[in-house]
């Protein structure tokens, strides 16, 4: 199998491991055991990339590029420190009954499936996933901004999503408004969005159209990034 679809497929069983009742022993060797293949997948993904191999898959709709190899081996690097540091938090918390098994769970299902969203976000050649994406990380992250169900993690978390469901609105307008710039050129198919056709007629595109594209999508994924002035929502969540 593509080795850049096992490098998204892990984290995803991960995931889904994570959110099964059972052992916290269990549990923790699967998150930890998950995330650590996760990080060794990206490692050969980014070396077979150096090596003058380009990975790709699903008719390049995922593609892997000089950046996207580089984040794709930080985004595996921080996902299981993450991990490992998490599974130390929540022993000692759960000690304390500050945690709950139950919200054990949530955290061994949500660490990976965020992993999952930003690995896919990193090799997304296609605009279309790359919104969705986006979207799979707000939805993963917002819980755990309120993990711990307290008045000012749930103020936050609600203020991430408004604001970057806002973003998101934008960046969609700007998904469409790129697919008409390349409707006459691309096509109507999905490969239509993908970043490497667009390269390749970029300069027969209506250029009001390609522009107006970019500006919404830039100010869109800007504020889910969290970019000044759109940055409102990131001292709360990150408290």
């Amino acid at each position: 199998m593509n080795l850049l679809v096992w490098t998204l497929g892990v984290p995803l069983v991960t995931a889904a491991i994570g959110a099964l009742g059972g052992p916290r022993k269990f549990h923790e060797a699967a998150l930890i055991g998950g995330l650590a293949l996760t990080f060794g997948l990206c490692m050969a993904t980014a070396d077979q990339f150096l090596g003058g191999h380009v990975p790709a898959a699903f008719a390049d709709a995922l593609r892997v590029d000089g950046l996207s190899a580089l984040v794709l081996v930080l985004c595996g690097f921080v996902g299981l420190l993450s991990a490992t540091y998490g599974t130390g938090y929540l022993r000692r918390n759960e000690a304390r009954q500050l945690v709950t098994p139950r919200m054990r769970l949530e955290f061994h299902f949500l660490i990976p499936a965020f992993v999952f969203a930003m690995l896919l976000v990193a090799v997304s050649n296609n605009l279309g996933i790359l919104w969705i994406a986006v979207e799979l990380t707000t939805l993963a992250s917002v819980f755990l901004i309120t993990f711990h169900d307290r008045d000012t993690s749930l103020e936050a978390g609600w203020k991430f999503l408004m604001l970057g469901s806002l973003g998101l609105g934008f960046a969609l307008l700007g998904t469409v408004l790129l697919f008409a710039a390349g409707q006459r050129h691309l096509g109507e198919g999905m490969t239509a969005l993908n970043w490497t056709r667009f390269m390749q007629v970029a300069p027969e595109l209506h250029p009001f159209t390609l522009r107006l594209g970019v500006v919404f999508a830039l100010i869109g994924y800007g504020t889910k990034a969290g970019l000044a002035p759109m940055h409102t929502w990131k001292p709360d969540a990150y408290r």
